[in-house]
C-alpha cells in the first residue's frame, strides 16, 4: 500500500506515492516561494544557498523541485563530504544570525520582520544587523551535522557546533509552533525527513536533549516514503484501524422497528464543546425525525456555540450556558495548574459530589429520559451517580446515559486523579444503561491504550450544518480553517506563496470571515486544514459534511500535538489486559515524541489518512496544482458526499439503537 502508484482511476488519496516521476519535471528555484522563506532578497543568504547547491550529493545532482523531490534512501541531499571552508561558513551564519540561545528570536523574526509585508512597529533585529533566515539557518545546521555524520574524526573540531545546533534542530522539529511545516515547500535543499534522519543518527543522538529510542543507523527513517520502516508503521496503523472497527457496545443488539409515530424524548445534556455535544442530538433530530421528537436541555456549553445559531439541528441548538448550577460547579472546580495550557479539575471526587448535588437543583434532570455527556468525560461520572442514587426513588425517572467523546477521556483530569477516573468510567461503560462512543478511531485507540475501555468510533455526521451543501461558486477563494498556537499565519503565508508564484488563489481565514456560517463556507472552492494541537477538530468534519473538498498537508510533523498527543497531560495507565489495539499503541506511545518512527504510525491513524476523500498534499506547489484541477475536485466532492452518507447511516443506526435501548430500560 505504501508504494501504490497512480493508476487510470486516479491516485489513492492520502497514501504515500512513489514520486520519482515528479523529479523529472524541473521547477525553477525561488519561483513561488515567499521571501520570508527563500531569503533570496538578501545577498548573503542567496550566496550561501548557492554554496549549498554546489555541495549537493553527486548521486542526487538533479535540481530540487520546491518540496516534491523524494529521496527514499539514506543519502543526504548535500554536505556529505567534509569541507572545512563550508563548515566554517555554516557555523558563521549560525553564530551571526542565531547564536546559541536565540531560539525564540526566530519566532519574533517571522512574525515581526516579514519582508513580504509591512510589519507594524520596529523589527527587533535592525540594530543588530541580523538577518535570521529561518530555513537558511536550518539548512546551515543540517549541512554542518551531515558533514560530522560523514566523518566524525575529521570534523572533530566542529563538535561544539554540532552539540549546540543539533539541539536547535531538535527543538524546531518537536516545537508545537511547527517551525518546519513549510520547509518542504521552500527552496532550501534539506527537507523535514532529512532533519528526522539526522536526529535518529547514532552519531548525533548523544548530543540531543531527547534521544530517540530507535536509532536508524544506516537505514532510511520511517519518515522516508517507501522505506521499510515507514511501511511497517503504516501496516501497524491499518491493523489498529481494522481492530477498532470491531469495537461494539456490548449492550446494543438489533431491535425491532420503533413503531408508528415519533416518540417524545427528553435529553439533559452537559458538555463544553457545542459541536461535539450537538452531534448525537443532530443525528436523532435530523435523520430519525419520524421516530423521535427531541426536547434537549443544554448545560455547560461554552465553546463554538456561535456556529450553531442558525444550524439545522431540528431542535433547539446548543446555547452558551450563562450559569446553570452544574456550570457553576465546573467553574468552581476547574482551573489552570502551573503552566498548563488548559484548565483541569482540582479534585475529581469532590467535583463528582458537588456536581451530583447541583443536578438535584436542576428540575430538568428529574424528567429526562436520557443523560448526554461529552467533554469533559469526567462529568459522565456524577451523571451516572445521580441516576444510581435516584434508582431507589420510584418517583424519579432513571435516565439512560449516552457519552460522546472528541478527545481522550482523561482530558481536564489531573494526573493524581486519573486512575480513579479511569476506574469509574470503566465500570460505567459496563453498565447496561450506558452507551459510550468516540468521534474517531484515533481517540478510541488512545482510550484503549490508557484505560482498557474499548469504545466504538462513530465519526461525526455534522448534520447540524444542514442545509449548507458545497457549491464552490467562488472559484479562486480557498477557505483556511482555524489553526491557533503556531508560528505561521497559514492564510497569510499561503497568500504569499500565491503572489510569489503569480497565482490567483486567495486564502480566507475562517475565523476572520464577517459571516462565518456554513452556507458561506460552502461557496468556497475548497478548504485547507492545517492540523494543530488538537489534531481532528469538529471543523474538519464540518467541511466533510458540506461535501466540500478538503486539503491537508501530509506530514507526521503534525503528530507533535500539545493537546491530542500531550507529553504530560495523561501519564497514568490503568492496568488492564492488552488488546490487539492497545498492544500496538503500547509499543508506540502517543506521548513519546522522541520515538520519531512512531509518529508515522499515529499519523496514519488520523482520519486525514484513513478517509479516502481527504486530499493530501506534500508541498504548497503540490496544493496549487491540485486546486487547479477542477475535474478532480468535482470527483472528490462526489466521493465526500457518498462517504458522508455512509457514515450517516452508521451513526443513525448506532444512536437509534442506543436511544431505543433507553426506552426499553425505562419501560
Amino acid at each position: 500500500i505504501a508504494n501504490t502508484c497512480w493508476d487510470a482511476a486516479g491516485p489513492p488519496p492520502c497514501i504515500y506515492r512513489d514520486e520519482a516521476a515528479f523529479d523529472r519535471v524541473p521547477i525553477a528555484l525561488n519561483v513561488g516561494v515567499p521571501r520570508v522563506l527563500s531569503c533570496g532578497h538578501w545577498p548573503e543568504w542567496e550566496s550561501f544557498r548557492m554554496r549549498l547547491l554546489g555541495a549537493r550529493t553527486p548521486e542526487n545532482d538533479s535540481a530540487p523541485t520546491l518540496g516534491t523531490s523524494i529521496r527514499s534512501d539514506t543519502r543526504f541531499p548535500a554536505c556529505t563530504r567534509p569541507n572545512e571552508d563550508l563548515a566554517i561558513e555554516c557555523a558563521t551564519m549560525l553564530q551571526r544570525h542565531l547564536g546559541l540561545e536565540r531560539r525564540t528570536d526566530l519566532a519574533d523574526f517571522v512574525q515581526q520582520c516579514n519582508p513580504d509585508h509591512h510589519s507594524p512597529g520596529r523589527c527587533p533585529f535592525e540594530d543588530q544587523q541580523q538577518q535570521p533566515c529561518l530555513y537558511g539557518l536550518v539548512a546551515a545546521a543540517a549541512c554542518l551535522l551531515t558533514m560530522f555524520v560523514a566523518e566524525p574524526e575529521e570534523m572533530i573540531e566542529a563538535k561544539p557546533w554540532v552539540d549546540a545546533y543539533s539541539k536547535v534542530l531538535q527543538f524546531m522539529l518537536l516545537a508545537i509552533d511547527m517551525y518546519l511545516e513549510f520547509l518542504d515547500s521552500a527552496d532550501w535543499i534539506f527537507q523535514v525527513k532529512d532533519i528526522v534522519q539526522l536526529m535518529q543518527h547514532s552519531v548525533i543522538i548523544p548530543f540531543l536533549e531527547m534521544p530517540p529510542e530507535r536509532p536508524v543507523l544506516d537505514r532510511p527513517s520511517a519518515w522516508s516514503p517507501g522505506s521499510v520502516a515507514g511501511s511497517a508503521e503504516i501496516m501497524a496503523a491499518h491493523k489498529v484501524l481494522a481492530s477498532v472497527q470491531s469495537f461494539r457496545n456490548v449492550h446494543l443488539e438489533p431491535l425491532p422497528p420503533a413503531g408508528a409515530g415519533p416518540r417524545s424524548m427528553r435529553v439533559w445534556s452537559f458538555g463544553t464543546h457545542c459541536s461535539v455535544i450537538a452531534e448525537p442530538a443532530a443525528v436523532l433530530a435530523n435523520l430519525l425525525h419520524s421516530e423521535f421528537e427531541l426536547e434537549v436541555t443544554w448545560r455547560g456549553a461554552q465553546d463554538y456555540c456561535g456556529h450553531h445559531t442558525s444550524s439545522g439541528l431540528g431542535t433547539a441548538p446548543p446555547r452558551l450556558d450563562p450559569g446553570s448550577p452544574t456550570k457553576e460547579v465546573m467553574a468552581a472546580y476547574f482551573s489552570k495548574n502551573g503552566n498548563d495550557l488548559w484548565v483541569s479539575c482540582e479534585d475529581a471526587s469532590a467535583f463528582v459530589e458537588a456536581f451530583t448535588t447541583a443536578m438535584y437543583n436542576d428540575p430538568a434532570t428529574f424528567t429526562a429520559d436520557v443523560f448526554l455527556c461529552s467533554e469533559p468525560a469526567l462529568a459522565c461520572w456524577p451523571m451516572h451517580s445521580f441516576r444510581a442514587a435516584s434508582a431507589a426513588d420510584s418517583q424519579v425517572q432513571q435516565p439512560y446515559l449516552l457519552g460522546y467523546f472528541g478527545v481522550h477521556v482523561g482530558f481536564m483530569v489531573r494526573p493524581a486523579d486519573q486512575i480513579l477516573v479511569y476506574q469509574a468510567l470503566s465500570a460505567i461503560a459496563k453498565d447496561r444503561l450506558t452507551t459510550f462512543a468516540t468521534v474517531s478511531p484515533y481517540i478510541s485507540t488512545q482510550i484503549d491504550f490508557l484505560t482498557g475501555i474499548q469504545l466504538p468510533a462513530i465519526r461525526p455526521t455534522c448534520v447540524y450544518t444542514l442545509p449548507a451543501t458545497y457549491r464552490g461558486t467562488q472559484y479562486h477563494e480557498v477557505l483556511v480553517l482555524k489553526r491557533p498556537l503556531a508560528l505561521f499565519d497559514v492564510g497569510l503565508i499561503l497568500g504569499d506563496f500565491a503572489k510569489a508564484a503569480n497565482q490567483r488563489w486567495r486564502f480566507a481565514d475562517a475565523s476572520e470571515l464577517s459571516r462565518g456560517t456554513w452556507e458561506v463556507w460552502a461557496e468556497f472552492r475548497a478548504a485547507v486544514y492545517y492540523p494543530y494541537g488538537w489534531l481532528q477538530t469538529m471543523a474538519f468534519y464540518d467541511v466533510l459534511a458540506i461535501s466540500m473538498p478538503v486539503f491537508v498537508p501530509d506530514s507526521p510533523l503534525y503528530t507533535f500535538a500539545a493537546g491530542t498527543n500531550s507529553l504530560t497531560l495523561w501519564p497514568q495507565v490503568l492496568e488492564h489486559s492488552q488488546s490487539a489495539t492497545s498492544s500496538e499503541a503500547a509499543q508506540r506511545p502517543f506521548n513519546k515524541w522522541e520515538d520519531l518512527d512512531s509518529r508515522v504510525f499515529w499519523w496514519h491513524l488520523t482520519d486525514f489518512k484513513a478517509l479516502e476523500e481527504v486530499i493530501c498534499f506534500t508541498s504548497v506547489s503540490d496544493l496549487f496544482v491540485k486546486l487547479a484541477n477542477s475535474e478532480e475536485l468535482s470527483g472528490y466532492a462526489s466521493l465526500t458526499r457518498r462517504n458522508h452518507l455512509q457514515r450517516s447511516v452508521i451513526a443513525a443506526q448506532f444512536w437509534r439503537e442506543a436511544i431505543l435501548r433507553s426506552r426499553e430500560s425505562v419501560s
